[in-house]
């Protein structure tokens, strides 16, 4: 067996190569779909992961089918560049039911007593579209201050209520 022998294809050839370690279009999109669920996260907001997922893949196969007679690659990967828009609405809020909303309690040992104490809030989402299950955990502290903005803002409102009669 020989060794360094290189041989340069031809141009034919080269249209049906495609790039070893290129990320295709499928991965950049899940990396964008994962940054803007880790975002939706960190805000504490439902994020319809799925959803948006069975959209993209939805619209894959919609394009594959009409790219049926193309037979290279190549001019299929050109073709593949897929957007199925704005991933915000997937984070809408018009887009999810809350089912349910419950405290998570965790224990903490302070002195040699074990005490039962709030971590967070779970929230259970459900999406409208097609049904599917999301839970968001906020942690205790944020949903509290949460809270306390939401009721002074009430009591404020009230308060210009009661001085308009």
């Amino acid at each position: 067996m020989q060794e360094g022998i290189i041989i340069n294809a031809s141009e034919t050839q080269k249209q049906d190569f495609q790039e070893i370690g290129t990320k295709t279009y499928k991965d950049r999109f899940l990396k964008k779909l994962k940054e803007k669920s880790k975002e939706c996260g960190l805000k504490h907001i439902p994020f319809d992961y799925a959803c948006a997922k069975f959209d993209y893949e939805s619209e894959v196969i919609r394009i594959e089918r009409e790219m049926g007679q193309i037979s290279s690659n190549v001019e299929k990967q050109k073709m593949m560049k897929i957007d199925i828009g704005n991933l915000d609405k997937y984070a809408d809020e018009k887009r999810f039911n809350l089912v349910n909303e419950y405290d998570k309690h965790g224990t903490i040992i302070t002195d040699g007593i074990k005490t039962q104490t709030k971590e967070f809030r779970r929230f259970d989402y459900v999406c409208k579209p097609r049904g599917h299950g999301v839970t968001i955990d906020m942690p205790w502290n944020i949903w509290k201050e949460q809270q306390d903005k939401t009721n002074k803002s009430k009591e404020k409102s009230d308060d210009n209520k009661d001085t308009e009669v």
